[in-house]
């Protein structure tokens, strides 16, 4: 019985934890959202466009009106049977209303590169929108509320009112 032909890949893993490798080099955070976004990517490009048709409630027909296409086309895409070519993809996906990252998604299970960017929140390029999105949640921090009654709210909640009003730490 001979080896299997990646057994010392397998075993530098093995002792490495187990995990992949792909798993080592994302940074912590941001494993669960790359999972989802692999899971996505396993799809056809014919079940994606027919789950973003479905959510928009939209029949075959009225897509391919829309586009200004055939709905045997539609169907033969969204089946399998077709391949979209680059324009009509991001065609059908405007038609959709699929915002831009969620068109990448498209590109990518097509076969296609990639043509929209996406940024990370933590990219300084976007400190502005960060520091904004601060200040509209900063703002709709709950109005720090006393009662007559302690046993109504919990006591944690009543420190952290307290700091809040009186900018102390609890």
């Amino acid at each position: 019985m001979g080896r299997h032909p990646n057994w010392r890949a397998r075993r530098v893993l093995s002792r490495s934890g187990g995990g992949s490798i792909t798993f080592q080099v994302i940074e912590p955070g941001t494993t669960v959202f790359y999972h989802a976004r692999m899971a996505q990517q396993r799809q056809t490009i014919g079940e994606h466009l027919r789950e973003w048709r479905q959510r928009r409630r939209m029949s075959q027909l009225d897509l391919a009106l829309e586009a200004g296409i055939s709905t045997r086309h539609l169907s033969f895409v969204e089946t399998g049977r077709a391949l979209p070519s680059r324009d009509m993809l991001l065609h059908l996906a405007e038609q959709l209303g699929v915002p831009m990252r969620e068109r990448n998604v498209l590109l990518v299970a097509a076969g296609y590169a990639p043509m929209f960017p996406e940024h990370s929140l933590r990219d300084p390029a976007l400190a502005a929108a960060r520091a904004a999105i601060d200040l509209v949640l900063g703002s709709t921090e709950a109005v720090p509320r006393f009662r007559s009654r302690p046993a109504l709210v919990h006591r944690r909640q009543q420190y952290r009112a307290a700091g809040a009003l009186y900018g102390c730490r609890p």
